[in-house]
């Protein structure tokens, strides 16, 4: 007998002998496929119309033969033929991604390692990029396969990001809720949950634009909120979820209720340099996919992560790329602002040099202001959160930026003015009755050196 067969069919399909590919002519793999995921016996006559639908039956009784014939030499032991019908003898050892899948999605206890078997195992859609246009029945086989698997993977990711809830894990919960919405991105009760576990982990506006995402997917389709959704989106406006305290996560849906206590120490007031980078779509509808957002937050975290570190910032949150961060370690307030200026102008300067990302162009912005400071331990793990009108303005600020530039406030501009050469933007901003200008940094510098 030969090595143990493998089929990988979530994803580009793959037949695998050992450790080595075995290529076989293309309707020959589409009857593999069909006998080896139903499992069992099929008709003659029931096959030739699936795979062969159009040319004369004689034609088609010897395509079969032939196609027979050849799955024998390379699979013998695997194939069970006789007269009437044909079936793939499950007996016999092999492994199928497939298989796997669905034993793990009907195990009775759905613990978070179960749940992270099956995301692992789902590697792409079923046969993707496998065509036969021609067959219309083997076509519409391949389309509901694919749907059910699909359907199933989104449910075990919702799942799994509730499990995470549970637990307060709202980072994985999150990461669980992005990669399903790049499988079903009107997944409205998902956009509901990933709402609730970014306002739980302080992540306010990243809440509140994420309703603003699902809104406009739904516009899309000629659909509107639901009522659920739209009153999650005014609790957490008006910080009834994710705004100190106890975090008291709402039932969404068929969500379930869980109360979340969370230990939080207030700092107290303090002002702070905050920065953000912001995402500019160069395609008009480039932002509304959910795929897009999550490979421009993965770059991030590959790309900027690293220099924010380097000059002593603090991540309050990264999402859908967008990030924000916080200075606030430096000796002085002064000293804050230029490692601000530094790690937004090395970013840039990365993102110049990569050409990486097409779909989108990118600025930054930075602001100096008084924020309320808080410690949030959760699990463990302690995290900071700042409470107050900066976070908003930065953010307002790096929107209203040409792309490719590092715009700072008035404020941030005084403490560094006499480091880095700036100019107006030919703008001012408001906020509350204070009308600040905005000045744009003129130049970046890798080796300048800010003490400190």
């Amino acid at each position: 007998m030969t090595e143990k067969l493998q089929l990988l069919l979530l994803g580009r399909p793959q037949i695998m002998q050992g450790n080595e590919p075995v290529f076989i002519f293309h309707k020959a793999q589409a009857l593999l496929y069909y006998l080896v995921v139903t499992g069992r016996p099929h008709q003659r006559s029931a096959l030739l119309n699936l795979l062969w639908s159009h040319i004369p039956e004689n034609n088609r009784k010897n395509n079969l033969r032939v196609t027979l014939s050849y799955l024998r030499k390379h699979f013998g032991e695997y194939l069970l033929v006789n007269r009437h019908t044909v079936s793939f003898d499950t007996n016999a050892p092999y492994w199928l991604d497939v298989h796997e899948l669905k034993t793990t999605l009907q195990s009775s206890t759905k613990t978070i390692e179960r749940l992270q078997e099956v995301v692992k195992l789902y590697q792409g859609s079923f046969l993707e990029g496998f065509q036969m246009p021609e067959e219309k029945e083997f076509e519409t086989w391949v389309a509901n396969t694919r749907k059910k698997l699909q359907d199933s993977v989104v449910q075990a990711l919702h799942t799994l990001a509730l499990r995470h809830q549970e637990q307060e894990h709202y980072a994985e919960g999150i990461e669980s809720l992005n990669h399903l919405l790049t499988l079903q991105p009107l997944h409205e009760e998902s956009h509901q949950l990933l709402m609730i576990l970014l306002a739980s982990s302080g992540q306010r506006s990243a809440a509140l634009e994420q309703y603003e995402i699902c809104r406009q997917l739904l516009g899309e389709h000629k659909r509107a909120p639901s009522a659920d959704l739209t009153k999650l989106y005014d609790d957490i406006l008006a910080g009834k979820i994710g705004n100190g305290g106890n975090l008291v996560v709402q039932t969404v849906g068929h969500f379930m209720e869980t109360d979340m206590q969370s230990h939080r120490h207030l700092e107290g007031q303090r002002q702070v340099t905050v920065m953000y980078c912001h995402w500019h779509d160069s395609h008009a509808q480039s932002t509304l996919s959910p795929e897009t957002w999550l490979m421009l937050q993965q770059y991030g975290q590959e790309h900027f992560v690293g220099f924010v570190n380097h000059f002593g910032g603090q991540i309050i949150h990264q999402y859908n790329g967008g990030l924000l961060v916080a200075f606030s370690g430096a000796e002085t307030e002064t000293n804050n602002a230029q490692h601000a200026i530094q790690c937004g102008l090395k970013i840039l300067e990365a993102f110049d040099a990569s050409g990486q990302i097409t779909t989108h162009k990118l600025s930054v912005a930075i602001h100096t202001g008084l924020v309320l400071m808080e410690k949030v331990k959760i699990n463990g793990h302690q995290y900071l959160n700042l409470i107050g009108q900066p976070l908003e303005i930065v953010q307002q600020l790096a929107r209203q930026a040409v792309s490719d530039t590092l715009l700072i406030s008035g404020s941030t501009h005084s403490l560094v003015k006499e480091v880095f050469p700036c100019q107006p933007f030919g703008a001012t901003f408001q906020y509350d009755t204070i009308e600040s200008p905005i000045y744009q940094v003129q130049f970046r510098s890798s080796t300048m050196t800010v003490t400190g």
